[in-house]
This record gives C-alpha cells, sequence and structure tokens, in this order.
C-alpha cells in the first residue's frame, strides 16, 4: 500500500514538472535539463508499468540523475514542504476549499 502512494505521488511530481536541483557551471546547461528531463520521462514510464524488476531500473536511474546534480528531497523534508503548502495561502491565510451548493433542493 504505501508503495503504490509512494509510487503515486513521485508519478504526479515528475508530471508536474519538478525538474529538480541543477549545479552545471558549463554552457551545456540546457543539454543538462534536457537528460534530467528525459530521465525523469522514463522514470514516470517505469513507474507507469510496473514491471516485475523495475526497482533496479529506477534505482539506476536515480543514480544518473543524481551524477548530473539533481538533489532528492528526504521523505521528512518533502512532508514538510507540502504541509506548508498545504496549509498556506498566497497571503499566508488558510487555504479554504471552493464549495459550489447546489440550487436544487432535490439532490439528497
Amino acid at each position: 500500500m504505501y508503495r503504490k502512494i509512494a509510487a503515486i505521488a513521485l508519478t504526479s511530481v515528475v508530471l508536474l514538472g519538478s525538474t529538480g536541483v541543477v549545479s552545471a557551471a558549463s554552457n551545456n546547461n540546457n543539454d543538462v535539463e534536457a537528460q534530467i528531463n528525459k530521465i525523469y520521462q522514463e522514470r514516470a514510464n517505469l513507474l507507469g508499468e510496473h514491471k516485475d524488476g523495475y526497482e533496479v531500473e529506477y534505482d539506476k536511474l536515480e543514480k544518473e540523475l543524481e551524477s548530473l546534480g539533481v538533489d532528492f528531497l528526504t521523505p521528512t523534508e518533502a512532508q514538510v514542504l507540502i504541509s506548508q503548502k498545504n496549509s498556506l495561502g498566497a497571503n499566508g491565510s488558510q487555504i479554504q476549499p471552493l464549495v459550489a451548493i447546489p440550487a436544487d433542493s432535490n439532490i439528497h
């Protein structure tokens, strides 16, 4: 169960365009970012397929990302960041859900 939730969360992060932190001091910055985006896409595809032994390939892709300068958050760091974003609005106020109250009273 935990593994599925983690896979879904990671896939969401990848699909939402998380590009990681890249520290490349060369003119090939665009090439590095293109490589990173390609590896992220490969990882997302790999997670979506859930083939046997995908963890080995996933770990290999993670090491490639680290070699390109991508830093990963620990689960604790990610949880802190998520809770901060979920609890604060743009001006620091609580986020309120948008509720559309039905106009018809025949809804039970």
